[in-house]
């Protein structure tokens, strides 16, 4: 719409120009008719002999004269009203597009405005997310950690009162430390050498328990596969005597895990009094 303005008055100043030419012209006609009225007349005069042919050129030209001004003047006058025309016209595109531009720079700057909101507001939900998890890691999270380094998936705390709760919880992942995990296979490759020059007949039921979660255990014989027969194979009692290896092995397994923090997140309750139920506090 802009730019089918813009267009529309370079086109009108275009047509007031080329009117105005032929206004100058029609102005220059008349003034050039009126000075040769002017000196004939004053010739005319001058002659003695008013029946020669130059005094009767001289008569025609003041004799026309009252017609021409008055065509002249016509064409002048109407070069001047299709100016005044194309110049109203003009006033009013230009009216359009100041009005259009004034709605444009509004809708332009109520963007900007909703933009640069929603930006600072966006920064300061990240700033109080940041914030709170900050305080929760300082101050919250550390009591889902046990002595012997176990962790846990959630603590609630209760106020006081009895009227708000916070749940803080954890996803957690596990994983083999390789150092530890590098010499508990090594253990069990001894073990498992020791165990290849006896037949299965001569193996006991307790050794072909533990072979058979080692197959699990082991993972393309190259690092651990942590699972439930991991967590079997670390809980079980091995007797240190018979098998040395294993025990030595369970024990480097049981100290390469390390439960890591992969996400947190928080859930609030409150409620009116302590004899009615809670109700969840919307976080978003």
């Amino acid at each position: 719409m802009r730019k089918k303005l813009e267009k529309a008055i370079a086109g009108t100043e275009k047509v007031i120009g080329r009117i105005k030419k032929r206004e100058e012209k029609a102005r220059a006609k008349w003034t050039k008719g009126y000075q040769r009225f002017l000196q004939a007349s004053a010739n005319l005069a001058e002659i003695k002999n008013n029946t020669t042919q130059r005094a009767q050129k001289l008569k025609n030209t003041i004799l026309s004269w009252p017609n021409d001004t008055i065509e002249l003047t016509k064409e002048r006058d109407a070069a001047r009203a299709e100016i005044a025309a194309a110049e109203a016209k003009l006033q009013t595109q230009r009216t359009e597009l100041a009005v259009l531009l004034e709605r444009l720079g509004n809708i332009d700057r109520r963007t900007d405005d909703i933009v640069d909101q929603v930006f600072t507001l966006n920064n300061a939900v990240v700033s109080a997310l940041r914030t709170r998890n900050e305080y929760l890691t300082a101050n919250v999270y550390d009591m889902l950690v046990d002595e012997d380094g176990t962790l846990h998936g959630q603590v609630t705390l209760t106020s006081t009162d009895g009227l708000r709760r916070v749940r803080a919880l954890v996803n957690t992942i596990a994983r083999i430390d390789t150092t530890l995990a590098r010499e508990a296979k090594a253990h069990i490759d001894a073990f498992r050498a020791r165990f290849s020059t006896t037949t299965d007949n001569e193996a006991d039921e307790t050794s072909r328990a533990l072979i058979s979660i080692l197959e699990n255990v082991l993972f393309e014989r190259l690092s651990f596969k942590v699972g439930p027969d991991l967590y079997r194979f670390i809980t079980i009692d091995i007797d240190a005597n018979a098998f040395p290896e294993l025990k030595q092995a369970q024990h480097l397994l049981r100290h390469s895990l390390r439960s890591e923090k992969t996400n947190s997140y928080i859930r609030l309750w409150k409620r009116p009094s302590t004899s009615e139920p809670w109700k969840e506090v919307k976080l978003s």
